[in-house]
């Protein structure tokens, strides 16, 4: 599974996003204008990158909001970055 996002807002919250393909083989992709939350998720075995952020108002990896406790995901196994800010 891939999630991908433009000009949008979403909150992804306890997923699993597995397998992303050679070719785009991102897990999570917030771009072109997006906010996205991200959190309680697990992000693992991507040919690529677990979470990249371009060209994206932001994003919230792992909490929501300042004041309230985190949420943290698991990234792991992704053929390159865990989380990149721009590709």
């Amino acid at each position: 599974m891939q999630v991908q996002q433009r000009a949008a807002r979403s909150t992804l919250y306890g997923n699993r996003i597995t397998l992303g393909q050679p070719g785009w083989g991102i897990g999570i992709n917030v771009g072109q204008h997006s906010f996205a939350a991200i959190t309680s998720n697990t992000i693992e075995d991507n040919a690529d990158v677990g979470i990249i952020v371009h060209e994206a108002l932001s994003a919230r990896i792992g909490f929501i909001d300042v004041a309230a406790r985190g949420a943290p995901n698991v990234i792991r196994n992704n053929h390159s970055y865990a989380v990149s800010p721009a590709y």
